[in-house]
């Protein structure tokens, strides 16, 4: 396997392209700032390319890569609004393991979130084996290299679009060294750009190597130069979370929240409909809902069932502080990120009273789980000074990067620290749940 691209989370005004400072308005931030709003109703910036309506496999071209992550690569299918996950062996079990819990969470969220929650999941269509003889012999030929044409298990699942070609350009023109700037716009993988939202970093460093704009970071300091509302995020974060916790019982390992596209249809849960007027017109009521770029969940393959006690308890805390920076860390009330902390944890709290069975509201599994996340904020010296300043930790993640080593996992995701976290399972006493 070859290294991937260090991933970007932004480069300071002094090296940026020479132009206006960012604490100056500039064209692209405009542009940014308006795209990526999670305001509804903000008019979405055009691609280049119209959409495309589907077409039959037989009229598809070949597949084209526009991702590789740690067991497995994404395969898009040009025409169509599908991709294809396709397992690295011997990770096949990860994947079926992915379509797992990506369908339960899929399900489990669709029919438990309170309308309007500011997230959208890729719907999972089917899983497909390497002994699907008729598949594979239908499909054989759309495979761009015949290394690639040997069956192998499969994940089909709904495309996150990309985000928009203008969105891009104002990427590459406010965060891209100058240096590299015309070879940016040039790479065509840099058409399959999803922004990875970071809730739980600054940065506080110039990045080296090959600038990409595959799973681009943006972190509170990119957030906030272009004045996103970083709480709908991590209010979204949290109401998912708890869902997955205690609905679909997953410790939701290794997910991620990116932003992207649109679908190119929005539909309303019965929920939702139940809760309009009478005689509403659907179609005006979903464009004034609709939003130029969409906070999506994906990438399930590393997620594990939980019991709703301790241990599993002990399962989520540990998945939280694994996991790449997006959520918020718990800091100080004279901290200015505090606020964005208690956004979260009200989200999570109250989503849990709504949803959590009487078991686990019973024994305060939910209060337990925000508590324990604080306490080993406060061991990690996190509780203080606020969220962690620095470059990514990791060569990247997902659906983009191969990362760590693939016999014994991943490792330099987001700060992994595994030692001294048995005190915290420690802590997780038995006692407190009877």
């Amino acid at each position: 396997m070859t290294s991937l691209p260090v991933q970007y989370a932004a480069v300071p005004a002094e090296s940026n392209r020479g132009q206006l400072p960012l604490d100056e308005p500039s064209e692209s931030r405009t542009i940014l700032s308006n795209s990526l709003s999670s305001q509804p109703g903000t008019t979405p910036v055009s691609s280049t390319k119209p959409p495309q309506e589907p077409a039959s496999p037989s009229e598809a071209q070949h597949f084209h890569s526009i991702g590789r992550g740690y067991c497995a690569e994404i395969f898009s299918n040009p025409g169509t609004r599908q991709i294809y996950k396709r397992a690295h062996p011997p990770h096949d079990l990860q994947l079926w393991n992915d379509y797992i819990h990506h369908t339960a969470i899929y399900h489990t969220i669709h029919l438990h979130c309170p309308p309007p929650i500011d997230l959208l999941i890729p719907h999972p269509h089917t899983y497909i084996s390497h002994s699907h003889f008729k598949w594979w012999t239908a499909h054989r030929p759309h495979w761009p290299l015949p290394s690639l044409r040997e069956p192998t298990d499969l994940l089909q699942m709904e495309l996150i679009p990309p985000l928009p070609s203008p969105v891009r350009e104002a990427l590459i023109t406010q965060y891209c060294p100058p240096a590299q700037t015309a070879q940016a716009r040039a790479d065509p993988k840099n058409e399959h750009c999803l922004i990875r939202v970071y809730l739980g970093r600054r940065r506080s460093f110039t990045p080296r190597g090959e600038f990409s704009l595959r799973n681009f970071e943006a972190d509170l300091t990119i957030l906030e130069e272009l004045q996103l509302d970083k709480t709908s995020h991590a209010r979204a974060m949290a109401t998912a979370f708890a869902i997955m916790h205690w609905n679909a019982k997953t410790d939701a390992a290794d997910v991620e929240f990116v932003l992207g596209s649109p679908p190119s249809e929005l539909h309303l849960s019965a929920a939702e409909i139940a809760a309009l007027p009478p005689r509403t017109d659907i179609g005006t009521y979903l464009a004034s809902k609709q939003k130029a770029a969409h906070l999506w969940l994906l990438d399930f393959n590393r997620c594990d069932t939980i019991t709703l006690d301790a241990a599993g308890l002990a399962k989520a805390v540990r998945a939280f502080w694994d996991n790449d920076p997006y959520y918020p860390r718990p800091v100080p009330e004279e901290n200015g990120d505090e606020g964005l902390w208690r956004g979260f944890e009200e989200a999570y709290l109250a989503q849990s009273a709504r949803s959590a069975d009487e078991h686990v509201k019973g024994l305060g599994l939910p209060k337990m789980f925000i508590e324990r996340v604080v306490e080993e904020a406060r061991r990690r010296g996190e509780v203080g000074s606020g969220p962690p300043s620095g470059p990514p930790r990791g060569a990247g993640t997902g659906e983009e990067g191969v990362v760590g080593n693939p016999a014994g996992g991943r490792r330099g995701r987001g700060g992994r620290r595994r030692g001294g976290f048995e005190g915290v399972l420690e802590r997780l006493n038995l006692d407190d749940l009877r």
